[in-house]
């Protein structure tokens, strides 16, 4: 579940893990249009991840939205 500031509002579900993936559908509202997108989660190793985001602009038809790397932080000494 996501909610901002601009009023926008989304809910998800997964499956769970298939293998190093992780898909989420969601539904919402962005921007005062009914949504849809999905998102996934990518475990490259260990310590590091990437995320993808899509939104539906068609029936079928995807486009990228966002796409984000982490990397997990060695700390400071």
């Amino acid at each position: 579940m996501g909610v901002d500031s601009t009023g926008a509002m989304m809910h998800g579900s997964s499956q769970g893990p298939e293998g190093n993936k992780w898909l989420w559908n969601e539904e919402g509202v962005m921007m005062g249009k009914k949504m849809t997108t999905r998102t996934t989660v990518t475990l490259t190793n260990p310590s590091e991840l990437e995320v993808r985001g899509e939104v539906e602009s068609e029936p079928g038809k995807w486009m990228p939205m966002e796409e984000d790397s982490c990397k997990k932080s060695k700390g400071v000494t």
